[in-house]
């Protein structure tokens, strides 16, 4: 069973799977009092549960306007959970979603299906090569060292 938490606009069922949250929203998350509401209920299962993986289906709300989206990011922060997935209602809303999820730094990204967002939700963390990996130990770099410069 999970809980339900109902806002001003709409509602969010909160659900505990095997290893990570299915939040399912309703509605739209309008003013900062409905997003504190929903954050509280969020850090309240994810610590009950140990939890760090949660899929958050959005399929079903409306635009919440551009303060329904400032308040999402805003309460969205990296450290509530390793990995967020979206379930947005098409293809552009999740590459929009996407857009700015990146542009934050965040490990959030969208999709358009539940079962990509939650394959990407619960996908081992891979570090990212930010630099040129080394030179593999079979390169020798010993002749150009003997060499003499006048």
């Amino acid at each position: 069973m999970g809980v339900r938490v109902e806002l001003a606009a709409g509602s969010v069922e909160i659900q505990r799977m095997a290893d990570y949250l299915l939040v399912v929203e309703r509605g739209v998350l309008a003013g900062p009092e409905c997003a504190v509401a929903y954050r509280r209920a969020m850090e309240r299962e994810r610590d009950a549960h140990g939890v760090r993986h949660c899929v958050i289906d959005q399929r079903g709300d409306g635009d919440g306007g551009a303060e329904g989206r400032a308040l999402l990011w805003q309460w969205l922060d990296p450290d509530a959970f390793d990995r967020v997935a979206l379930v947005a209602s098409g293809d552009m809303r999740a590459t929009e979603l996407n857009m700015e999820a990146l542009a934050r730094r965040m490990p959030v990204r969208a999709f358009t299906t539940l079962v990509e967002a939650k394959e990407w939700a619960l996908r081992p963390h891979q570090a990212r090569r930010t630099s040129v990996p080394p030179a593999p130990p079979s390169v020798e770099t010993a002749p150009y060292a003997a060499l003499e410069l006048d």
